[in-house]
């Protein structure tokens, strides 16, 4: 049996993935990178800097934005 924790970190990490390659087809990938090491200096690593929900969440307004655009047009 799986331990709800861990469905809920294994969720989190897909919904990242799936954010991550929205952000990658739709911003300027210079800026996303950056924003992406600034959290974490691996991006196959586990990252305890506290800085990256600030960060994802930056990114995730970012991206929000610019489908907005999209859908708009």
């Amino acid at each position: 049996m799986c331990n709800p924790l861990n469905k809920e970190i294994v969720r989190d990490g897909i919904d990242g993935i799936e954010m991550f390659y929205l952000a990658e087809k739709h911003l300027d990938k210079d800026w996303l990178m950056a924003k992406a090491k600034e959290g974490t200096p691996l991006l196959t690593e586990f990252t305890t800097n506290k800085k990256f929900i600030s960060l994802r969440i930056e990114i995730g307004n970012a991206l929000e934005a610019a489908l907005k655009l999209i859908i708009i047009n």
